[in-house]
């Protein structure tokens, strides 16, 4: 240690002795900033508060900042001058100064004298490495008391007053007794106020070094540094390592404290900032330097200290940031960033460069860093690791120590930090994106440096993998490896980051294709991002699944996925995650389909029909593009120009080789050729020019030659004369200028003329086309014209072939979109986890874009209207209103639209979708009018005119599809509709059967019965519109019954079903005389039945007849012709037999409709209006009068006859009978129904017995006793003696019927019968859950509907056979398992249900061949949740009952059976959680189950229950459970009885082994001496019996081994 003491009197003088060889420059002139500084300080402290003694200053030294006088080196020729001013200096110093002062110059002066590089101060790796006395360089002797270091702050606070920077090298010991963490033991305690207080002292201290530092610097910058300046610098070094050292303990210290005070916040100080305590005395020194009013305040971390932190954070932070950024100015007057490389000499210690690091990172480590407030600390930070990185140059170094900080941050595990600045913070301080290096190196390290993921630092690297990416994209994609590294990670939140990341980096303008050309590199990376993204949406984890698909979403809507990419089958991949078990998935994968359709790049049109048309017509395109592209070629060309005439020039060659034979052929000599030529020129400038008077020059003789007059001529004279060609070929042949083509004369000459023209013709074809290609080589325009077409062809193919890629990738997305109907679908109609409206948005774009299948979706959807979510029914009719009604705002084009919408929707409709999209239809409608230009066009569809005549059959298609459309729409318009009345009625009496139906079904929507059930429309609540009503004499009625006449004649009748409900809705609703009109048509009906009966009958006689005819009859029958008698006879009765079938079967149906109706009528729509009418009578004359009976016309009523009387409601009358007038007229009503309906006499009573005979006739057809029985159940629900008659025959066709379509009827019809006679069904009730097994899955679906919809009415009891219905939890129809979850999840809300619950185990567990335990172990992970959670005593009663039955498994029949049935059991136990009192229960029927521990799965279960309840109790308890020892003893017992059981078993089969062992060889000695004795001579008689005896024996013993060894 280097002190005042340890420097004597001579080492004094020495110094004094060389300051002629030193320069001192120290000035004492302050700047005049300073000086400002100085007053504005003391102007603004407030006056210290005086207690008795002098106070000081507070905490925070109000000191003047001056600049202390620097050393500056000077030229050696300039020595004298510069001792002159030393010793000036020396008296200026000795006058204003003390004695301190002067020793502390000697000691300074010294250490610049005789310090060497082994006493520099280095920062040590641990402060406890300063204190080793064997250590080279500075050490401290001894420690300092925190009392002594307390008063140095203050006495180098009092120094710096003075501008002795220096003292801090004598005042460092004490310094460091405060900031020291010792290696052993706790830190002193020293008050927070004191480390503050060193704090700003030792800022104070740099800017008072600051000058002198910079001109000492400048110096060593400017040149070879000497020995003072490496003395200087030497000096400097060690104050500066000293200040970066106790800077990073003072960090250390406060952001520690400040760490634990934000978990646990400690009490202001009582006294207030700036007191010194121990204890309750003040603490104080000899010098009275510190009183108990002192402004240093008490350690611990106050609020008043804290705040006092925040304020010096930002000042830290620059002092080292300005250290770090020092810079100079050279000689050459240019800037030397990083100027503190000239104190050691070029080189920076690695340890400094650690130490300003971890200054900066310590600020990291506060939570509070993130928040808004400290966000200038944040910058502060990251401006210092800015300087450290560009001046030490360690971008990778300091990046990789950076991320590794990052990512251990403690106050992200907590997961309450959710912001993450830092990355924003580093891009805020770069200039000139010199930060990026500082990004890459952290992504090196990432890429270099194994990542583990854990809980701790996963949110924080998913926060980090975020942000960088948002910040620097480009960055990311150069380092991606590390990201794709972690797409193989077990943490589910990891991998959703990386496709984040993924998708972030695809939606880049640097990997977009159309904006940039896209290098191989940068093509291949992009695809394999994408591949990665693919193959996560089949990931394990359903968050992971939903977070690749909401990144393709994302994708999709800003129109980034790759078209290249899409062909992979990118749709159909995500479509297969629409049926996913996860509702989020199912989401996402619903978004992305609507998002990909609405923006993906083929355009809006998805019409499968179209794109084939126009595929088809652009491939044709393209092959005739192909084809004259192909003509373009010289040889292709000339030879199709040969082709063209080649018959026509062979004829003329035959010509000549016939004159050749008869030597009378003449070859063209040269002149002659020059006159070819001539007219050959002729000719063409004719043809050119249009003159025939120019001369012609000679030609030149190589045009003179047969070869090239033959081509030219050839091909100008094809289409006029072949004769010249022929001739000049032929005299080729003959004179041997065709050898180039292999032909000679001398093979001509041996062939006959046949073989000679093919061969002649074949050799000038190819002289033809040689010649001709030589040609247009020849002639460069010709060239130019075949390279510009071939060139043209080329473009307009690559073109074709584009479009038509598009057009196949267009068919494909359509055909994939398509096959994401159904399971969209699907999800929609389960309306599960919030998919309806995701589903019907799909649905909807998918219509927009004419996907196939979309129009029989939109029909699917409308039955959503019949759901009791009032949100589902508004969601499909705001989809409806934008599917069907055209926005347009043009009123021609909008009514086409819309007709265009509705037309498509009735194209394909069924029947059963009928009812909901009229329905829906109609409230669309109700407050969006169809405008009236729609009908128009709809009857312009219809036209009138050409109904009923003979038209084509795509015209009679849009005919009844446009009278469908209409049908529909007449409810949304009564009004307008009722005027087109006997438009309809014209149509029924003169159209097909197809169209005529329509007409009846609007005729029927005319009534009013409908308008009754709908809200009345905003503003029309008071208009009430009278019924609609017409007379039952009306033609109308007359045309309505012809033609259902008619269609019940007709066998194949498709729309009878139709129109019979439509006639049926216009007798009950809209005629006056339903009674006379309904009457009448049943009469018909039953007349054309008989007849028919009458007229098989007579035939029938006739055939018996003339098998066994009479005399007289055997005459009449020789006259007619044998065949012809028999033909018609037997063609007769066929038809008459199927016209009978038709009628009954029709009749039956006709049967059943009326009951219903008439049910209806009465117990609803007659009591309905008879109080309406009374309450309208009752306003015009208000008397009462008494109760009595109904008059007739009263009961007419029924028959909208006459007019609704009223009654009283007067208290008397209430008394007399006990019922108001309205309860009344309901029980008039209901007795009407159970006596009056089906009475012998009526209209149903008649028509009864034919529909019990069909029923129960053997030689009833199957389609007649199909009909007849589901006319007999709505009989049943009229007649209560007929309920109770037919009941067996009811439920005997209900469970046996062969047809699922009648069994699946009469399961709803047992619905309703519950619901009018529930003591019937009651009694019948196995018959009706037997359902649940039907072999047909139809059929059990419609019976768990029906039972959910009955035991959560509480309309029939909870039987036994529900059992059954728990297989629906496994049932292959998804369907039925979501209903089966429905029905238990209602079934468990009802009380009294626990005591069912082991009767169900027990029923569905009683033979393992049936249901394996796997099943039943699915089933009852399903089952149990529901009930476990009902009162504890329900549930431990449970675990009784299910310990008892466990007992009977003892039962050998029950064991034979399902040998597992104790681990059926056990394993529902072991789905219960125990309480004390059930765990005590369990233990009181150890002896009931014991025997079934030898079962391994048993033993697991129960014992596994047993421990949960140990865990839980022992949580539940704080870890002092009152019954722990008696589980510990339970367990225990269980384990001994497992082993005792388990080893009674081994020992049992070893036993069983050796029995069977022994009674093999006793069996094989006796089969040996069987053998010995059949080889015997035969014994003596005596001794006879006694074989024979013996060998019965022997014989049955040999039985018994043959049964053991079987």
């Amino acid at each position: 240690m280097s002190s005042d003491e340890d420097v004597s009197p001579r080492k004094r003088s020495r110094v004094a002795r060389k300051r002629q060889e030193w320069v001192d420059d120290e000035e004492e002139d302050v700047p005049t900033s300073s000086k400002k500084m100085k007053q504005s300080t003391k102007s603004n402290s407030p006056e210290p508060k005086k207690k008795g003694r002098k106070s000081r200053e507070k905490s925070t030294p109000q000191v003047e900042v001056r600049v202390e006088p620097t050393y500056q080196e000077e030229e050696d020729e300039a020595s004298e001058s510069a001792n002159t001013e030393d010793d000036n200096e020396g008296s200026r110093q000795q006058s204003s100064s003390s004695d301190d002062v002067v020793e502390e110059t000697e000691n300074a002066r010294f250490r610049l004298e005789n310090g060497t590089d082994d006493d520099c101060f280095e920062i040590p790796l641990r402060d406890d490495d300063l204190l080793y006395i064997g250590k080279v360089g500075y050490k401290i002797t001894e420690l300092v008391d925190v009392d002594e270091a307390m008063t140095a702050v203050e006495m180098f606070e009092d120094e710096l007053q003075e501008y002795r920077w220096r003292c801090l090298y004598e005042r460092f010991p004490a310094f460091f007794s405060l900031v020291r963490s010792p290696s052993n033991g706790a830190r002193p305690d020293v008050p927070a106020a004191v480390r503050s207080r060193l704090v700003n002292v030792l800022i104070l201290a740099y800017a008072h070094m600051s000058p002198h530092l910079k001109k000492v610097l400048g110096k060593a910058a400017n040149g070879a540094p000497n020995k003072k300046i490496r003395a200087h610098c030497r000096d400097l070094s060690d104050h500066l390592l000293m200040l970066i050292y106790l800077f990073h303990k003072l960090i250390c210290i406060f952001e520690e404290d400040a760490k634990g005070s934000k978990k646990k916040p400690g009490k202001k100080a009582a006294g207030g900032r700036g007191r010194l305590k121990k204890g309750k005395a003040a603490v104080q020194n000899d010098d009275e330097m510190l009183s108990g009013d002192d402004e240093l305040g008490e350690g611990g971390g106050g609020a008043d200290d804290e705040s006092s932190w925040e304020q010096d954070r930002q000042k830290v932070l620059e002092t080292l940031t300005e250290i770090v950024n020092l810079s100079v100015i050279n000689e050459e007057g240019k800037q030397c960033d990083f100027a503190l490389k000239y104190l050691w000499k070029g080189s920076f210690a690695k340890e400094t460069l650690n130490t300003l690091l971890s200054c900066a990172l310590k600020f990291l480590a506060n939570p509070d860093i993130t928040r808004a407030p400290s966000r200038p600390v944040l910058t502060g930070v990251f401006r210092l690791i800015r300087a450290l990185c560009r001046n030490f140059r360690q971008f990778n170094y300091i990046g990789g120590y950076l991320f590794e900080t990052l990512l251990s941050l403690d106050y992200y595990k907590e997961g309450a930090a959710t912001g993450y600045p830092f990355i924003e913070r580093i891009k805020a301080v770069a200039v000139n994106k010199d930060m990026n290096k500082l990004l890459e190196g952290m992504l090196e390290y990432f890429r270099k440096t194994t990542v583990s993921v854990s809980a701790n630092n996963a949110k924080t690297l998913c926060l980090f993998m975020t942000h960088i990416t948002e910040m620097e994209p480009y960055i990311v994609f150069f380092g991606i490896a590390p990201f794709l590294g972690l797409l193989s990670d077990e943490n589910a939140s990891v991998r959703s980051t990386v496709l984040n990341v993924l998708t972030q980096l695809l939606t880049q303008d640097f990997l977009d294709p159309t904006k940039v050309p896209l290098s191989e590199r940068f093509y291949n990376a992009r695809n394999n991002m994408f591949d990665h993204l693919l193959q996560h949406v089949r990931d394990v984890n359903a968050n992971v699944r939903a977070s690749a698909l909401k990144c393709l979403t994302t994708m999709a809507r800003l129109g980034k996925i790759p078209a290249d990419l899409i062909q992979d089958g990118l749709v159909q991949l995500v479509g297969q995650r629409i049926s996913d078990d996860k509702v989020a998935v199912r989401k996402e994968a619903i978004r992305f389909a609507t998002a990909f359709l609405q923006n993906n790049p083929f355009g809006h049109d998805f019409d499968r029909n179209v794109i084939e048309k126009h595929l088809k017509e652009g491939m044709q395109k393209r092959d005739a593009n192909r084809a004259a592209a192909e003509k373009t070629h010289s040889p292709d060309e000339a030879q199709a120009v040969f082709d063209s005439f080649k018959d026509e020039l062979s004829a003329e060659v035959r010509k000549y080789c016939e004159e050749c034979a008869l030597e009378v052929f003449v070859i063209p000599d040269e002149q002659e050729r020059k006159d070819m030529y001539a007219a050959f020129i002729a000719r063409q400038e004719e043809r050119e020019l249009g003159n025939t008077g120019s001369q012609t020059s000679q030609p030149p003789e190589a045009d003179l030659t047969m070869r090239w007059l033959y081509t030219m001529i050839l091909s100008e004279e094809n289409k006029i004369d072949l004769k010249v060609p022929a001739r000049l070929l032929v005299a080729m042949a003959f004179t041997n200028q065709l050898k180039s083509e292999h032909l000679t004369q001398e093979v001509l000459v041996t062939e006959d003329t046949e073989a000679q023209v093919k061969m002649i013709v074949d050799a000038g074809m190819r002289l033809f086309v040689n010649t001709a290609c030589m040609i247009i080589a020849n002639d460069p325009s010709s060239v130019l014209k075949k390279e510009q077409d071939a060139e043209r062809f080329k473009n307009s193919d690559r073109a074709l072939s584009k479009d038509i890629n598009a057009l196949v990738m267009k068919l494909v997305l359509e055909h994939e979109f398509a096959q994401c109907l159904p399971a969209v679908m699907s999800s929609v109609m389960a309306g599960e986890g919030g998919d309806l409206k995701l589903g019907i948005d799909f649905v909807v774009k998918c219509k927009e874009f004419n996907i196939s299948g979309s129009e029989a979706a939109v029909r699917q959807l409308c039955g959503l209207v019949w759901k009791s979510d009032d949100e589902g029914r508004k969601q499909i009719l705001d989809a409806a209103s934008s599917m069907f009604l055209s926005n347009n705002a043009n009123p021609r084009l909008r009514d086409a639209a819309t007709c265009e919408n509705i037309l498509n929707l009735v194209k394909s409709m069924s029947d059963h979708e009928r009812g909901s999209v009229e329905q829906v239809l109609a409230l669309t409608t109700r407050y969006n009018p169809i405008p009236v230009g729609v009908y128009n066009l709809l009857w312009e569809q219809v036209d009138e005119e050409s109904v009923g005549k003979q038209v084509s059959a795509e015209k009679k298609r849009k005919q009844v599809a446009a009278m469908k459309a209409l049908c529909l729409l007449s409810r949304s318009d009564v009004d307008r509709n009722r005027k087109w009345l006997r438009r309809y009625q014209s149509i029924v009496k003169e159209g097909w059967p197809e169209i005529a139906a329509e007409a009846l079904g609007c005729i029927a929507n005319l009534a009013s019965w409908h308008r009754k059930e709908e809200k009345p429309v905003p503003g029309k609540e008071k208009e009430k519109s009278r019924p609609y009503r017409i007379s039952g004499k009306d033609s109308l009625f007359v045309t309505i019954r012809q033609f259902i006449i008619a269609e019940m004649c007709r066998e194949e009748a498709r729309t009878w079903n139709r129109s019979l409900r439509a006639t049926l809705d216009i007798y009950f609703h809209i005629c006056k005389d339903t009674f006379d009109v309904v009457a009448g048509l049943v009469g018909k009906m039953l007349w054309l039945l008989r007849r028919t009966s009458q007229a098989l009958h007579y035939y029938e006689q006739q055939i018996g007849i003339d098998q066994q005819p009479s005399q007289q009859r055997r005459s009449e029958i020789q006259a007619i012709d044998p065949m012809q008698r028999e033909m018609v006879a037997e063609d007769r009765c066929k038809y008459l037999t199927r016209l009978w079938s038709v009628l009954v079967e029709r009749l039956c149906v006709l049967t059943g409709e009326v009951a219903v109706r008439l049910l209806v009528h009465t117990d609803y729509v007659f009591v309905r209006e008879f109080i309406q009418a009374r309450e309208r009578i009752s306003k015009t004359d208000p008397a009462p009068f008494p109760a009595r009976p109904l008059h007739a016309w009263e009961e007419n009523s029924v028959l909208r006859r006459g007019i609704f009387d009223f009654g009283s409601d007067n208290a008397e009358d209430v008394e007399a009978t006990g019922l108001t007038e309205d309860e009344r007229i309901r029980e008039m009503a209901r007795s009407v129904i159970d006596t009056r309906l089906v009475h012998p006499r009526s209209l149903l009573g008649r028509l009864v017995p034919l529909v019990v005979h069909s029923v129960r006739a053997k030689g009833s057809p199957p389609r007649v006793r199909f009909q007849a029985m589901n006319a007999l159940s709505k009989l049943m629900l009229v007649s209560p003696y007929l309920a109770a008659s037919g009941a067996r025959t009811f439920f005997a066709f209900l469970n046996n019927a062969p047809s699922p379509i009648l069994r699946s009827n009469l399961t709803i019809a047992a619905a309703d019968l519950t619901f009018r006679h529930p003591n019937l069904v009651e009694n019948h009730a196995a018959s009706l859950f037997a359902q649940l097994q039907d072999s047909d899955s139809c059929v059990r679906e419609t019976c768990v509907l029906i039972l959910n919809h009955l035991i959560s009415n509480d309309l029939i009891k909870t039987n036994v056979t529900l059992s059954y219905a728990l297989l629906g939890y496994i049932d292959p129809v998804p369907s039925i398992q979501h209903l089966t979850r429905g029905l238990f999840h209602e079934w468990s809300k009802k009380e009294g249900i626990m005591n069912h619950v082991p009767s169900f185990i027990t029923r569905i567990a009683a033979d393992s061949r049936d249901l394996p335990l796997e099943h039943f172990r699915t089933i009852m992970n399903l089952f149990i949740p529901l009930i476990r959670e009902r009162k504890d005593a329900d549930v431990q009663a449970l675990v009784m009952k299910l310990c008892a039955r466990m007992e009977c498994t003892k039962n050998a029949a029950v064991i034979a059976r399902n040998p597992d049935m104790p681990a059926y059991f056990s394993h529902c136990l072991q789905l219960f959680t125990l309480n004390a009192k059930g765990f005590h229960k369990l233990v009181d029927c150890l002896e009931k189950y014991q025997d079934c521990l030898g079962d391994d799965r048993v033993y697991e279960d129960i014992s596994s229950m047993v421990k949960v309840f140990q865990k839980d109790d022992l949580k539940a308890s704080g870890g002092h459970s009152d019954i722990a020892d008696e589980v510990t003893l339970f367990l225990r017992r269980l384990a001994e009885l497992h082993d005792q059981h388990t080893m009674e078993k081994e020992v049992m089969g070893k036993v069983a082994k050796m029995t069977f062992g022994n009674q093999s060889t006793v069996a094989r000695k006796v089969r040996g001496r069987r053998a010995i004795a059949a080889s015997a001579p035969t014994p003596a008689r005596g001794r006879g019996r006694k074989g024979n005896k013996r060998r019965v024996i022997d014989s049955s013993e040999d039985d018994d081994d043959e049964d053991s060894d079987a």
